[in-house]
């Protein structure tokens, strides 16, 4: 069996006897694939020949599961996490609901000691999961044998609420324990919830806008314990299906704001906690991680046992079209927001306003800590699929050439951490914004480290190259701009109410 731990939560129960034979269930129609047979043979287990990767030296097979090398990071910044939530708690239990090939289960278990359930709805998958998870060595041409080694040692599980088998396997040589199905991911979460099976860290990466999975899965996370969520809903974030932003996320979301991709992260976000709290839990990000490609949203999330939700970091974002300014609208000042920006009119223009989303911090700054630490402790840089070969070096510059922000882990953390300040704003400023009000504009870096010494807090936004964000507003930015010996634009009204310092 699995870790167990004291009291409700913290508790293990084993599963109970299978259901009985003709006794009917409901089942979905996502869910139609054919149950797992009651007893194991070779034949179910010939894995389908696949090109063998590694990510941060582990070797893994990609099976006819869909793999994106670029995902590597998210899955630097999970493992290590995970690693650290270990080290501080002595437990680390966890379920991959929509696993793939079952690579990330697999750098859980062998990069930070964890025991697994690897599950996903699509049973072709089985097969190489149970070889990234379980065979111990990938690179053998013939894996006969290594299957029926493995086969030998499954045990068929029915845990009581689902209506397919769950294989297990006891990996006592490495002190791992381990659980591969093929089953609907709401039905696990509300098993784990009904058997009282919780989990140190819940992993969810989800397709699209598929949220259902969030309530039920905050029922199956242990209090302390991590949530990792999954959007790629470029569109949504962007404002351009406000419909469905609303049915997933219960947010509207303006269309041609210059930070939806960090709406796209606030949104998930603030589901979560909306959901939290009407669980009585605080949920908080650890860290937040927006990518490129897709574009893909992600969300690692501390769930705690509170009555005191962060209700004042869940609300509204207004953004002033006028002067490119983006700010943090409570709920109780929703029927003033109008912009302020500058002072420049007594009765200001009303702001375009999104929400309700998450407005507090992306990341907290002590965890995102503890997790650099712990990648300089394990020597981790750079790209996680980056080997020596030719084929990672010709991926790696690829990445660089696309210029879309930080790919390496250490730059990656690095600005994170800056972003960790809980004295900026919402929302981010482009470079090029500034051209509207200046002849020209500083270097971004130097403005950043300028506005510092100013006293504002400043800092790179890992989500756009040519962007900083900063708690000075248009004007502060303006005037600093121009003490750096910048000429301002005649046309500008901003700059007219400005007298460089």
């Amino acid at each position: 069996m699995l870790s167990c731990n004291l009291h409700a939560r913290h508790q293990f129960h084993p599963p109970t006897q299978p259901h009985q034979e003709g006794r009917q269930q409901r089942t979905r129609r996502r869910a139609s694939a054919p149950p797992a047979p009651p007893s194991a043979n070779a034949e179910q287990f010939n894995v389908q020949p696949a090109e063998l990767n590694q990510e941060r030296g582990m070797p893994f097979l990609t099976g006819p599961a869909f793999y994106r090398p670029e995902s590597g990071l998210s899955r630097d910044l999970s493992t290590l996490a995970a690693a650290v939530h270990k080290r501080r708690s002595g437990s680390l239990k966890v379920l991959d609901l929509m696993a793939g090939s079952g690579i990330r289960s697999a750098r859980y278990m062998k990069q930070a000691g964890a025991d697994v359930w690897c599950n996903d709805l699509d049973p072709r998958l089985r097969e190489t999961q149970v070889m990234n998870l379980l065979c111990p060595d990938l690179e053998a041409k013939d894996q006969s044998s290594n299957e029926e080694a493995l086969l030998s040692k499954a045990h068929i599980l029915r845990p009581g609420g689902l209506n397919r088998d769950v294989w297990e396997w006891e990996q006592r040589g490495v002190g791992a324990n381990i659980r591969v199905s093929q089953v609907d991911a709401t039905r696990i979460l509300t098993a784990c919830f009904l058997n009282e099976d919780f989990y140190d860290v819940i992993d969810i990466d989800s397709f699209g806008s598929d949220s259902r999975f969030i309530g039920s899965s905050l029922d199956a996370v242990k209090h302390g314990g991590l949530l990792y969520l999954t959007s790629t809903d470029g569109f949504s974030a962007g404002g351009h299906r406000p419909a469905r932003s609303l049915a997933a996320y219960g947010a509207f979301v303006r269309a041609g704001l210059p930070s939806s991709n960090e709406n796209g992260l606030r949104m998930l976000i603030g589901v979560a906690v909306r959901e939290g709290a009407v669980r009585g839990l605080k949920v908080t990000p650890v860290f937040s991680l927006y990518s490129f490609h897709g574009p893909v949203f992600r969300a690692m999330l501390r769930v705690t046992r509170s009555s005191q939700w962060p209700h004042k970091d869940y609300g509204f974002i207004g953004y002033c079209h006028v002067h490119g300014q983006t700010s943090k609208v409570p709920w109780k000042d929703l029927s003033g927001a109008v912009c302020t920006c500058c002072g420049l009119s007594k009765k200001g223009k009303p702001l375009s306003l999104s929400g309700p989303i998450w407005t507090g911090p992306l990341h907290d700054r002590d965890e995102l800590q503890s997790i650099a630490d712990e990648a300089a402790a394990r020597g981790w840089q750079g790209y996680s699929f980056d080997d020596g070969s030719q084929w990672s070096q010709n991926k790696a510059r690829e990445l660089r050439s696309k210029k879309n922000g930080p790919q390496r882990l250490e730059d990656v953390l690095q600005v994170m951490l800056g972003e960790a300040d809980e004295r900026l704003k919402p929302g981010f400023m482009n470079m090029e914004y500034l051209g509207k009000h200046l002849m020209s504009y500083p270097p971004r870096d130097v403005l950043i480290a300028e506005l510092r010494s100013k006293g504002f807090a400043a800092s790179r936004s890992h989500l756009e190259t040519k962007a900083f964000r900063t708690s000075a507003t248009l004007q502060e930015i303006i005037a600093v701009c121009i003490g750096l010996g910048v000429e301002p634009r005649e046309s500008s009204d901003v700059c007219k109410s400005i007298t460089a310092p």
